[in-house]
Order: structure tokens, then C-alpha cells, then sequence
């Protein structure tokens, strides 16, 4: 196998914040026009979460997207005297997730011009730059906008609610809570943590010939580390690395924003199956001599 890229190298953006800004100000106008012929709404009740990669500095290919969740934050939306859902933690709603994620991709729509393309899937929007996508060179063109609602669970910490229309599948993150708690893993492991990340994440695509994988499969995994095990970038520290998560049990690792089991909740969707390939697969590879990461 040929040697990857260096590991510190991540694929940043510089204009990072001014295309989060770019694709904000473009979601609120589209909130806006929503809300106008919504008497029940206003604006501000609205709030938009970014989390993703480039936020948690994990990132290292070009075809990640920029993600944003756009939380409806209004208590009157819940039909609290409606009991069809009362076994899942999805309420009843005036303004259901589906009719939210229908109405703002109608709108959205016309606020992109033909170059992009824009799609839905069970959860939200996918925003892709035709051109871009066509080079292979998608930094920078490619959102994934969430509709969801808020939620604040048992321990008073801030999150978000989306399901599918058929409430199957829900999913809970805490966005706020988890960059917060990466961010001091990372500080606390001066920097390893998301470099490690970075250098797994290369060596697993180049491997599979892989354009993307999921976001946090190896953030939580790699968060899940203990800190004192992240010493140095050596082969030695790498191995000790793979065989503490071999030797843990995946269904006790947390979410990084510590609310939840990762691989043991019903409001998580990543694989313990494809989490355990990947630890496999990482060992081999770097237990390979003729692997040369370390060089």
C-alpha cells in the first residue's frame, strides 16, 4: 500500500465560517418565508446548530458536507393531549418534522440556481454543487441541512429531535455538548485525539477506496480512548491505541456528548458491526510491515 498523506494534514476549509455564515443567512431567509403564512411561528424560534467535522477539526477528504440542524424551538407545536406517540420520546406536532423538512426544501430550492443540486433522504436536505461534484472537488459545496426540533432530556442538557415520518427511526444528538466535550479531549490529549482520527480515517479509505464514511463512527470511537493512552504519533502508541478499544465492550462506549450508549440505544444509528470491521481492519493494516505509516 502506498503511504498516505501525513497524518496532521486535514482537508480545512479557510473560508470555513464565511460558507457556514453564507448557507445560514440563505436557511433563515428560507425560515422566514416559512413563518410568514405561519401564524403560530416567528423566526426566533429557530435555531441553527453546526456540527460536523470541520467543527471538531476530524476532517480529511473533500466530499464531507457542512451540517446544519435548523431546530424549531416552540412548546406550543406539541400536541400535548395527543397519545399516539406516547411511547416514543417523538411528540405529536401541529408542524410535523416531515410537513418542516417539505415546505423548507420547496423554498430552498429557489434559492440555489441550476449549478446545485438538492435532494432529501429520510432525515434532511443534501445541498451539492453540480460543478464541483464533477471535478471531485466538493469542499466547500456540499450541506446537509437537518430539520428537527428541541429537545432537553433528563439532565437539562440542550439537543435536537428528528425522526423519519414514520417515527422508526429517531435519533437525539447534543451538539453543543458534544463539541464542547471534544474540544477538552482534544486539549487534554494536546492535539492527538483528532490527529489520530485523521491518520485512522486515511489509512481505512485508502484501503477501501472509500470517498466518505459516516461522521462520528471514528470520532466516538477514538473519543472513547482514554486520555493517557494518547502519547505520541509512533506505531507503539497506535497499536496500544486499536487493542484498548478491541478489548472494550462497544456496547458501553458513549456518545461524545456523553447523554447516551453509542452502540446500545435505540436513538443511535451507527453500526457495532461496522464499528468492529474498523478496529479490525486498522489493526491489521498497521500491524503490517509493509505498511509504512509511521515513517
Amino acid at each position: 500500500m502506498d503511504k498516505l498523506i501525513k497524518f496532521e494534514e486535514s482537508y480545512d476549509l479557510e473560508n470555513y465560517e464565511e460558507i457556514l455564515d453564507n448557507i445560514i443567512e440563505k436557511i433563515n431567509y428560507a425560515v422566514n418565508v416559512l413563518v410568514s403564512n405561519k401564524p403560530m411561528f416567528k423566526a426566533e424560534d429557530f435555531i441553527y446548530y453546526n456540527y460536523d467535522e470541520y467543527r471538531l477539526n476530524t476532517n480529511n477528504n473533500i466530499y464531507n458536507p457542512i451540517n446544519v440542524y435548523v431546530c424549531l424551538n416552540k412548546k406550543e407545536n406539541v400536541k400535548t393531549l395527543e397519545k399516539k406517540y406516547s411511547k416514543t420520546v417523538a411528540p405529536s406536532l401541529h408542524f410535523e418534522l416531515y410537513k418542516f423538512r417539505e415546505e423548507l426544501f420547496d423554498i430552498l430550492v429557489t434559492l440555489f440556481d441550476e449549478s446545485f443540486l438538492l435532494t432529501k433522504d429520510k432525515y434532511g436536505i443534501k445541498i451539492s454543487n453540480k460543478e464541483s461534484m464533477a471535478k471531485l472537488n466538493l469542499i466547500g459545496q456540499s450541506f446537509y441541512i437537518v430539520p428537527c426540533i428541541y429537545y432537553v432530556n433528563d439532565n437539562n442538557i440542550n439537543g435536537v429531535l428528528f425522526y423519519t415520518n414514520n417515527r422508526k427511526f429517531i435519533d437525539i444528538n447534543y451538539p453543543e455538548k458534544a463539541i464542547s466535550n471534544f474540544y477538552e479531549k482534544d486539549e487534554a490529549t494536546n492535539g492527538l485525539c483528532s490527529k489520530y482520527i485523521r491518520l485512522f480515517k486515511n489509512i481505512y479509505m485508502k484501503y477501501y477506496d472509500l470517498i466518505d464514511l459516516p461522521f462520528d463512527m471514528f470520532e466516538v470511537l477514538f473519543y472513547n480512548v482514554p486520555n493517557e493512552l494518547y502519547k505520541e504519533v509512533s506505531f507503539e502508541n497506535a497499536k496500544n491505541i486499536l487493542e484498548n478499544l478491541m478489548n472494550q465492550d462497544l456496547k458501553n462506549l458513549k456518545t461524545i456528548d456523553e447523554q447516551d450508549l453509542q452502540f446500545n440505544s435505540k436513538y443511535k444509528s451507527l453500526s457495532k458491526l461496522y464499528a468492529k470491521r474498523v478496529i479490525k481492519t486498522l489493526y491489521k493494516l498497521i500491524s503490517n510491515p509493509q505498511n509504512k505509516f509511521f515513517d
